[in-house]
């Protein structure tokens, strides 16, 4: 569970992240509410259990 977390090139499974700021970062079934994408280099996050 991340808050206020600055993330560059990271790999994150399963996170649960809010407010974060995410630079080239790959999500897999990560949770994102209030997110700041810079540079990402995925296409669209995956949600799980989510369309």
């Amino acid at each position: 569970d991340l808050r206020g977390a600055k993330l560059r090139g990271a790999n994150l499974t399963n996170a649960d992240l809010r407010g974060a700021e995410l630079s080239g970062a790959d999500f897999s079934n990560a949770e994102l509410s209030g997110a700041i994408f810079d540079k990402q280099s995925i296409g669209l996050p995956r949600l799980s259990g989510r369309s």
